[in-house]
């Protein structure tokens, strides 16, 4: 019997090989949806993202819970664009005007079922207000003037022809909420990812702890010379690691190579887990512990620009320069916008701590003090200044400090917060 040729046996081995990986890479996925049944919990919610730091998981139905509060367990589900919510299709109708929120973790708000976020509550109530108005005025000559005019929200329409059908919705509010943002991840989302849905307005939530997050998420991040993020990390790099990426960054086969990534990732919960996992090993570095530890990096500090007696704040070029990151950054985002062709605005949500001291403080293990309104100052200086439609929750809720607006462990809102949130953002816009 004549011997294989060389070139043979290399060519089935090769073969062998691939069927042996191809079937690992199915036993491991297989397992692993086996294992997500089973446990009740559904998909991942959050995945590492190369440019964003994070995103969530694309069409994912998940459970959402926290083992410390027990206080929810709600099943959630994102759509293909990765947005908390109901699925949208990426070109809207011509008669919708799309509101496009941009926040954290209260406006992605998990910790209430679906339908009763403030996203969805505030389409529900301007979809309301627009029929409601179309059919008060049908036989006037101002039928449907109120949408979106010059200081409002819905598209003015004149007549029949270029009114929404019964079953179109004049307004779609797209939740992009994601945990762990603030403004300098937010002008990233836009500009990279959001704005090819065409919004017609873009509404900006801020919380008490942004200044601190804009300084750390800039510190982890890959900068253009002007400041502005061109790659965005979830975990410390030393400097020389950060040069070499930013030489790559614009270059056309890691773009390829990333756009490869993200499309596994959004199939396959193999490739899921595994990118948790390497993200998680890069948190784990000294290099991340060691600067994770810092002051002004420290977790536990998120909440100094509104604390009196906070070394940071006590800082002031500290304070100044960080407060000056995030003005610019909302300057970034609300020019973005602008450049586009939308209506900007922008609205401040109160941390409990900031409401009755008395009711409260025993649920703010972050605060000594009352907490001040420096930061309060500081948005409604920079409304007046750049001519901002700005709304300060904090008063609202403070006349209703009495009621349960937030879990009382969480400290998120809860279904009322959301709300009275919906409620004052409708007289803002409409």
């Amino acid at each position: 019997m004549k011997p294989r040729p060389f070139s043979k046996k290399i060519f089935f081995t090769g073969v062998y090989i691939g069927i042996i990986f191809l079937a690992m890479v199915f036993l491991g996925e297989l397992s692993i949806r086996i294992y997500k049944v089973v446990s009740g919990k559904g998909g991942n919610i959050w995945l590492p993202d190369e440019y964003l730091g994070v995103i969530h998981a694309p069409n994912s139905r998940f459970l959402y819970e926290e083992s410390y509060s027990n206080e929810f367990h709600i099943r959630r589900k994102t759509n293909s664009f990765g947005l908390v919510g109901k699925q949208v299709t990426l070109r809207k109708s011509e008669n919708t005007a799309r509101i496009i929120v941009l926040g954290d973790s209260f406006t992605e708000a998990l910790q209430v079922e679906e339908g009763r976020n403030y996203c969805e509550l505030l389409q529900d109530k301007l979809n309301s207000a627009y029929h409601s108005e179309v059919a008060r005025s049908r036989h006037s000559e101002v039928a449907g003037r109120r949408i979106l005019e010059a200081s409002k929200i819905l598209r003015c329409a004149q007549d029949d022809a270029v009114k929404p059908a019964q079953d179109e919705p004049a307004c779609e509010v797209l939740n992009a909420g994601m945990s762990g943002f603030s403004p300098i991840s937010e002008f990233f989302f836009l500009k990279r990812e959001l704005l090819r849905l065409k919004p017609d307005v873009v509404i900006l939530q801020l919380f008490a702890n942004d200044v601190f997050e804009d300084n750390k998420a800039r510190a982890m991040s890959l900068l253009d010379n002007r400041g502005m993020p061109v790659k965005i990390s979830r975990f410390f790099v030393p400097d020389k690691k950060k040069a070499s990426a930013l030489s790559s960054v614009q270059e056309f086969w890691p773009q390829v190579i990333y756009r490869i990534k993200k499309a596994i990732a959004a199939k396959s919960m193999l490739a899921q887990s595994i990118a948790r996992a390497q993200k998680n090993l890069f948190k784990r570095s000294k290099f991340h512990q060691r600067m994770s530890a810092r002051p002004e990096f420290y977790d536990f500090n998120q909440f100094f620009i509104i604390q009196d007696d906070h070394p940071l704040f006590r800082d002031e070029p500290f304070r100044t320069r960080t407060w000056e990151q995030t003005r610019k950054y909302i300057l970034a985002i609300r020019d973005l916008t602008k450049v586009n062709g939308a209506k900007f605005y922008l609205f401040y949500i109160p941390p409990v701590g900031q409401l009755k001291w008395e009711r409260y403080n025993s649920n703010c293990c972050y605060f000594v003090l009352r907490p001040n309104t420096y930061l309060n100052q500081r948005l409604a200086e920079l409304s007046r200044q750049e001519g901002i439609a700005y709304l300060d929750l904090l008063e609202i809720f403070r006349q209703r400090s009495e009621e349960d607006l937030y879990f009382t462990k969480d400290c998120h809102l809860n279904s009322e917060g959301h709300a009275v949130v919906a409620d004052s953002l409708f007289r803002l816009l409409f």
